[in-house]
């Protein structure tokens, strides 16, 4: 079972997406702020990271920078969950493996995680 680390300062969003994910089955670590997202990756192995860009005191951005800067998390993919809108360049310029677009259907939010875990296992030769 895959392990999805969702991080949102939003309680609503937070939760929608924690019961759609454990309803299909995923283990889901949840927080509200970075400090805590980076503690359970310290802790945790965790294979995809779903998170909001616009937070305090660490928004999106400064969180996937010291994700992609630790070694031990660099290459677990990390999806922006977010309603700005973004082309494929300017998240792979970023260093995003991925971006949902607000609002997504459930569809689209399982077909997004599948395609990112089944790409990271790939890219891993699992």
């Amino acid at each position: 079972m895959a392990t999805i680390l969702v991080i949102d300062d939003e309680p609503f969003i937070l939760n929608n997406l924690t019961m759609l994910l454990e309803f299909e089955h995923f283990n889901v670590l949840t927080c509200t702020e970075g400090k805590d997202a980076l503690e359970i990756l310290a802790e945790e192995p965790v294979n995809l990271i779903l998170c909001d860009m616009l937070m305090y005191p660490m928004n999106g951005f400064e969180i996937l920078q010291a994700v992609r800067q630790d070694p031990n998390t660099a290459d677990i993919p990390f999806v922006f969950v977010t309603g700005m809108r973004w082309t494929a360049s300017e998240a792979r310029d970023q260093g995003v493996s991925a971006f949902l677009i607000k609002p997504y259907t459930r569809m689209e939010l399982l077909g997004m995680v599948e395609r990112q875990l089944v790409g990271n296992a790939t890219r891993h030769g699992n």
